[in-house]
């Protein structure tokens, strides 16, 4: 039987743990402020207004939207999601603050290392009558590191960030 000394055997499981922890892609939101909303229908109506505000965030813009659009119709939350300007009960102010892309080449030359994508979204629900922020939080997103993951790219990291954003909504 071959027999590999200690340190090899530590070698190879933090190798293991540090590579599988690599590959997975994930999020979280931040709560910041929530009032009750006056008078809103039980199945309310949305607008969406997206707004790259990171250096950069604008190469993310429609994709941040059409992911969220998605993800929030796709929740059957509200009675109507929309990105066009038309009168609506919601309306949803989201600000891409912060923006990190790994290039194709970084994640190449060399790979875990080059980091994430990441996207970081700071997200204000409005009532429309009233003008009042009903809700505000931050919701993040980014994709795994690691060169050889299925969820490595970017559209992983905002993916992530749209399904935040919808667990983060509380109306």
């Amino acid at each position: 039987m071959l027999a590999f000394p200690l340190s090899v055997r530590w070698f190879a499981g933090a190798f293991a743990v540090s590579l599988l922890a690599a590959c997975s892609a994930g999020g979280n939101f931040t709560v910041q402020s929530a009032t009750k909303p006056i008078n809103l229908p039980a199945s309310p109506s949305v607008r969406i207004v997206v707004t790259p505000t990171a250096d950069g965030s604008d190469e993310v813009l429609a994709d941040v939207r059409s992911a969220v659009l998605g993800q929030l119709l796709s929740d059957g939350r509200f009675s109507k999601v929309v990105v066009a300007n038309e009168p609506t009960d919601l309306v949803m102010n989201i600000d891409i603050v912060k923006y990190a892309k790994v290039t194709v080449g970084e994640r190449i030359l060399v790979g875990a290392l080059a980091g994430r994508n990441r996207v970081n979204l700071a997200v204000k629900i409005i009532q429309s009558g009233s003008n009042t922020v009903v809700e505000a939080f931050e919701a993040d997103g980014e994709s795994a590191s690691h060169p050889l993951s299925s969820e490595s790219g970017m559209s992983d990291a905002v993916r992530q960030a749209a399904k935040q954003l919808a667990a983060g909504v509380t109306i």
